[in-house]
């Protein structure tokens, strides 16, 4: 939506309340030419707002200037810069204080502006809510010059939820009032007005009219040197470039890096600059000119790389990503291209780095910002306090107090530019080579790559890459995971749908014998595909029938990022939590989670935590310092939005975001509990909730189930496992023989062997060897007997001295 400018006061109530004259007039001035001189490095006004709101409050200025003019700004321009979390953050704020000083034409602006910063998030749903609030507020108290802009808002979200009908309505309740509308900005008004008549059509498939609009709207949009004519510019290149008009998409492109100066000067940040760069990329590669497109897919990534690093919220930077993936794909296909057309070698290698940078950026942000705090060059006295203040903000989040966390987070952001923290990591040709001279013999990497109905298969070892593409079968995915889910598939049905898929993913491989560690890194649907259930033999039974995980041991990993990241957690102890859900509580009954923690702790040492002493508190106070930590309990995996899934322990419900802060030091992390591997999809970041929120917490390796998977099987298996890292296995080793041991075990009947009882149980990390923290009778005798002897000696010296 367009800027709107607040109503504006008297100079004198407005400016001064204890504030001097001298003061109050030399920041409105400060004010006037940050606001001016800075409209096209935005990052640096950002940062000069939040400097005159502190001088501004230092001085005593009024409370009413400094949310009207300065905090309101600075909200703006963080949306301009795509941080729109953050600029929803301080429209809260904004619409506390509006609604506590009844100034309820502001606070319909408030709401406009948050309908704004959703539909950049394109959230559609909560964009037609502020729109409503907006109305409600506006027709409740008569604030009639403004609904022309509530409906032509409620218009064009009506147009992105598909309701034309809705859309329609508003269309003409704008038309309708737009003849005898009278403000200053009548112009500003019919552009965005025509911006919505212009998607309207083009949702009616009427590229003519759409067209019309648009040119309407940019012929206007050019006259006030606006920003949005940016918008309108990249959306008619868009339909030029559908109806096959390349040249008449190019000139509309190239007005917009000329509109912010980026046609002469390559420096220039700007979001609109992101989507402009990609569509200019599809132009080039639609035109077969394959170096043009990759330096614009290059600009578009840069652009995206400096706002990701100036973003401070996971939901703004998740939202970014969604576009990143677009343009790494089409990253991925150029370098593909050209790999075809010259078979050079170094195509190759950038076509799959342009693939694990499409996704799990924000995990490997986190996990580098994990170990950077938790590193020596940290002392523990300023960790401690990091992480106290973290915790307050997202409980700050949590309450709603919108001012105290807006203050909190400045001091975490300050403190974080101190520490260095806010420098990410690269992962280019010399991480991936590093990452490649890691790997043993018998390790080959896989990683899948999805873009529409082709599926990109690279396989990475030790001193090569190879690809292969074949066609994407989602259809075969969704049916052999519904077999593998349901414990009364039959067998015929399960290889069936298992076999189509292992010649899909696997069958064409030409690995090596050598290899018997298989790690892979999957991509959209194959995320909730359990590769080691894929039968490689088919036999009469489920006991005799071989599977992809009896000949190799299998790992899971994010991304090649994920896997190259090093850890610095040194810690040797267990946690186990076991909270009580009996009969009268509101969930399902869990027998024995105190019992298995409890035998966790017989092989392995440490502590456990259950029953009244399983809560949040003994988590992030206690546990996070554990090497193996162990949750066994309940969760709930949510596919509405990153941060709305939770694990619950004996107090209450820990949410992702919460997890997110947790300091872990934990090498690895065993989630026993429902279908903690689920969670919301981004297309950027890939399946985001429990599991992946402990990994991005810190933890190096996390074992999780991706389904409810019945209690006595699971208990089984994890006994064994437990067994086997105590006795020395590496954690993914030990899991894949547990697997084995159980469909070994005859006293297991043939029923219970159906995969849908071992196979949801994964192993996302490369792997950990857990030193035990019991003490064992070899131990003892390596401990005690010198030390006897040490007694034995000391005594004897006393008596010959004696």
């Amino acid at each position: 939506m367009r800027i709107i400018f607040f109503h504006l006061f008297c100079f004198s109530s407005l400016l001064v309340i204890s504030a001097s004259l001298e003061d109050s007039l030399a920041i409105s001035e400060q004010y006037k030419s940050a606001y001016s001189n800075n409209k096209k490095d935005l990052t640096n006004r950002i940062y000069e707002f939040q400097e005159l709101i502190k001088k501004a409050n230092g001085v005593g200025m009024s409370q009413n200037w400094i949310q009207d003019k300065l905090v309101y700004r600075l909200g703006q321009d963080y949306s301009r810069i795509g941080d729109f979390d953050r600029a929803l953050e301080i429209n809260s704020s904004l619409i506390q204080h509006f609604d506590s000083i009844t100034d309820y034409v502001n606070l319909v602006w408030v709401y406009v502006e948050r309908a704004t910063y959703h539909n950049n998030q394109r959230d559609y749903t909560k964009v037609k809510l502020a729109y409503e609030n907006g109305l409600n507020v506006a027709k409740q108290h008569k604030i009639s010059e403004r609904l022309i802009d509530l409906y032509n808002g409620l218009a064009s979200v009506s147009i992105h939820l598909n309701d034309l009908v809705s859309a329609k309505k508003y269309v003409s309740l704008v038309e309708k009032r737009l003849p005898y509308y009278a403000e200053d900005d009548i112009d500003e008004v019919r552009a965005y007005f025509n911006i919505t008549k212009a998607e309207y059509y083009l949702a009616l498939n009427n590229n003519e009219r759409s067209e019309k609009f648009y040119l309407k709207a940019i012929t206007i949009a050019d006259q006030l040197e606006y920003r949005k004519v940016a918008n309108a510019r990249t959306d008619l290149a868009k339909l030029y470039l559908d109806t096959d008009e390349n040249e008449k998409a190019l000139i509309q492109l190239n007005k917009v890096l000329k509109h912010f100066g980026a046609d002469t000067n390559t420096k220039i940040k700007d979001t609109y600059l992101i989507e402009a760069y990609y569509v200019l990329a599809k132009v080039y590669f639609y035109e077969g000119e394959l170096e043009n497109s990759l330096e614009m897919v290059v600009k578009s990534k840069g652009q995206i790389d400096y706002f990701h690093n100036k973003y401070v919220f996971a939901t703004s930077k998740l939202f970014l990503d969604e576009m990143k993936r677009q343009v790494m794909e089409l990253g991925l296909e150029i370098e593909f291209q050209s790999y075809e057309n010259t078979g050079n070698q170094r195509h190759l290698l950038q076509a799959l780095l342009y693939a694990d940078q499409a996704k799990s950026n924000v995990l490997n942000e986190r996990m580098q910002l994990a170990n950077l705090v938790n590193s020596s060059a940290i002392s523990q006295e300023t960790r401690d306090l990091r992480f106290k203040w973290v915790y307050q903000l997202n409980q700050y989040e949590t309450s709603g107090n919108n001012d105290e966390a807006i203050k909190l987070r400045n001091r975490v952001e300050s403190l974080d530019k101190a520490l260095g923290l806010r420098k990410q990591q690269t992962f280019g040709p010399l991480e991936f080579e590093n990452l490649q001279s890691s790997l043993l013999p018998n390790q080959l990497v896989l990683q899948y790559f999805v873009i529409n109905d082709d599926l990109y298969i690279f396989q990475i070892s030790k001193d090569k890459v190879k690809l292969l593409v074949k066609n994407m079968r989602s259809d075969e995915v969704i049916k052999f995971y519904q077999n593998l889910q349901n414990p009364k598939s039959t067998l015929t049905e399960y290889n069936k749908s298992g076999e189509i898929l292992y010649n899909q993913l696997i069958g064409q491989l030409a690995i090596d014998k050598a290899v018997n560690h298989l790690i892979i890194i999957p991509d959209k649907s194959l995320t909730y595909l359990v590769f080691g259930a894929l039968p490689t033999k088919s036999l009469s039974n489920w006991s005799s029938t071989e599977y992809l995980g009896d000949k190799y041991t299998i790992s899971y990993n994010f991304s090649l990022h994920t896997l190259a990241q090093k850890s610095i957690n040194t810690s040797t102890s267990y946690a186990g939590f076991a909270p009580t859900f009996d009969a009268t509580s509101t969930l399902s009954y869990i027998s024995g989670n105190d019992e298995a923690v409890t035998q966790a702790k017989s092989f392995l040492g440490g502590k456990t935590y259950t029953g009244a002493n399983a809560t949040t508190q003994m988590l992030r106070e206690e546990a996070v310092s554990a090497a193996v930590l162990q949750l066994y309990t309940h969760a709930v995996s949510s596919d509405s939005s990153f941060d709305a899934s939770y694990i619950y322990l004996q107090d209450r419900k820990m949410y992702v975001d919460e997890i997110l802060t947790l300091p872990l030091k934990t090498k690895l992390c065993i989630l026993t509990a429902c279908e903690v591997g689920l969670g919301k999809e981004y297309d950027g970041e890939g399946v985001t909730g429990v599991s992946w929120a402990f990994r991005a917490a810190g933890a190096d390796n996390v074992i999780q189930s991706l389904w409810r998977i019945n209690q006595e099987s699971s208990r089984e298996l994890m006994d064994v496992f437990f067994k086997r890292i105590a006795d020395g296995e590496s954690s993914e080793v030990a899991l894949q023989m547990a697997k084995r041991d159980y469909m070994n075990n005859d006293e297991i009947s043939e029923r219970l062997k159906h995969p849908f009882y071992w196979a949801g149980i994964t192993h996302y990390g490369k792997g950990t060897i857990v030193e035990s923290g019991k003490v064992s009778f070899g131990n003892y005798l390596v401990l005690g007997v010198p030390l006897c002897l040490g007694v034995f000696l000391l005594s004897f010296l006393k008596r010959k001295r004696s």
